[in-house]
């Protein structure tokens, strides 16, 4: 039965071979002259590893698919950049975490741009002027 660890793999010119890598397992790597021999070799490594830590009594990495996630992680970005995205929040009447997420996950940037023509529509003409002057500067 095949593990739950994560595989990328990519060719190598160097090699003339696919190089595979798990990302739980950041040391270990093979080849093959297929993606699927490369991960299938390095699936046997990783399964004979993980036993090998079982019996020394070593702590198993935890396959990114059984991860939890909370959805949530700090974001240190620049003063500068933070202003001008928080005007941009407060002149489309999006919030700021929204704007952030569809420059993050662009499929959410058809929703948000939906919300923000039906926000502006509601808004004096000063202040659609003033919108369409902040997206004429990008």
């Amino acid at each position: 039965m095949p593990n739950k660890y994560t595989y990328r793999t990519y060719w190598s010119d160097d090699n003339g071979y696919y190089i595979a890598r798990c990302l739980e397992f950041p040391s270990l790597t093979a080849d093959g002259p297929t993606p699927e021999a490369a991960v299938r070799e390095l699936s046997d490594l990783v399964d004979f590893c993980v036993n090998d830590m079982k019996k020394e009594g070593e702590s198993i990495p935890i396959p990114f698919g059984d991860r939890k996630f909370s959805g949530e992680f700090r974001l240190r970005i620049p003063p500068q950049l933070h202003r001008e995205l928080a005007v941009e929040s407060e002149e489309t009447g999006i919030s700021l975490n929204q704007i952030v997420l569809s420059r993050l996950h662009p499929q959410v940037t058809n929703k948000l741009t939906r919300a923000s023509a039906k926000h502006a529509s509601g808004k004096d003409q000063h202040q659609q002027k003033r919108l369409s002057t902040v997206k004429n500067r990008r």
